[in-house]
């Protein structure tokens, strides 16, 4: 799908912000670092400076606190948040791309304990196939139906698995093209997969698959 070219910025604490640039195609960008996962933009036709001081604001709309960028798939806009007061709860908010409207968000409540950096989530929504999948800073691992924000599966740490958290909380480091999630979890500092299918949410290995372990210096 081809989507009109827009410049997208996150203001952590408050607002989103979306520019218009032009009406030429571009290519979506569904994951953290872009199609390709190298931060690569491969448009033509990119402008080189623009025709007025001030760019036009297409549209904006207020969330609350957080460290991951926005993704943009099939017209939505996603990104996550964490509201602190009067419950902290983690939300994965999607926004109609033209229009700035709000077209779902999904919350549920995350504590915060022992992790550093608290304003919220860390990791990019990573948009495949219809489905989004998002990871909470204390590891609430979330697959929604992209366009209407249903939960197709969840998985609850201290529930369907025991983790040991690092200062910096849980990012997703990486999914495949088809069932592995990559996330940070371990007594020392460890990387490991997790392998899920798509649907219903069951794991496809059943353990922890570690691929690199370090030791803290």
């Amino acid at each position: 799908m081809y989507l009109p070219r827009i410049i997208c910025s996150v203001v952590v604490t408050t607002t989103v912000y979306f520019i218009a640039i032009s009406a030429l195609s571009a290519d979506e960008w569904p994951q953290w670092r872009g199609p390709n996962r190298d931060g690569v933009w491969n448009e033509k036709g990119v402008l080189d400076k623009f025709s007025e001081p001030q760019v036009k604001l297409r549209w904006r709309a207020s969330i609350s606190s957080g460290y991951s960028g926005p993704t943009v798939a099939e017209g939505r806009v996603y990104v996550t948040d964490r509201v602190a007061k009067p419950q902290q709860t983690e939300r994965v908010l999607c926004f109609d791309w033209k229009t700035g409207d709000q077209l779902w968000n999904h919350a549920y409540e995350c504590p915060y304990i022992g992790v550093g950096y608290n304003a919220g989530p860390r990791a990019s929504v990573t948009i495949d196939d219809g489905l989004a999948y998002a990871l909470g800073t204390m590891g609430h691992l979330l697959c929604l139906d992209a366009a209407r924000g249903h939960v197709i599966w969840k998985k609850t740490p201290g529930v369907d698995y025991q983790i040991r958290l690092p200062i910096w909380g849980s990012p997703l480091r990486r999914w495949s093209n088809t069932t592995y999630a990559l996330c940070n979890s371990a007594r020392k500092t460890t990387v490991a997969l997790w392998p899920w299918t798509k649907r219903p949410g069951r794991s496809a290995g059943g353990h922890w698959t570690i691929v690199r372990r370090t030791r803290p210096r």
